[in-house]
């Protein structure tokens, strides 16, 4: 499988309460700490294009069965709905 580049959904919960993160890699660590999910931040593969307004995250599936990416994303839909 491929890397893919997602915008970051300001629609769930997590991320648009008063209590939404400060930076996305704030996100990203919290994500990691309580999902055991890790994904890249837009600082980590490139700067934003001009005119660029939506922010990005990229997965990485090499190595990762089909269960195991499903297991993944499913704790982090949990966890950014929570």
């Amino acid at each position: 499988m491929t890397a893919s580049l997602l915008p970051i959904a300001e629609r769930t919960s997590r991320l648009g309460t008063e209590t939404a993160f400060t930076g996305y890699d704030e996100l990203r660590r919290a994500a990691l700490e309580e999902t055991g999910v890790s994904f890249c931040i837009r600082l980590h593969f490139g700067r934003a294009l001009p005119g660029e307004k939506e922010s990005y995250v990229r997965f990485a599936y090499s190595g990762s069965s089909v269960p195991q990416i499903e297991e993944g994303l499913g704790r982090l839909k949990a966890w950014a709905e929570a």
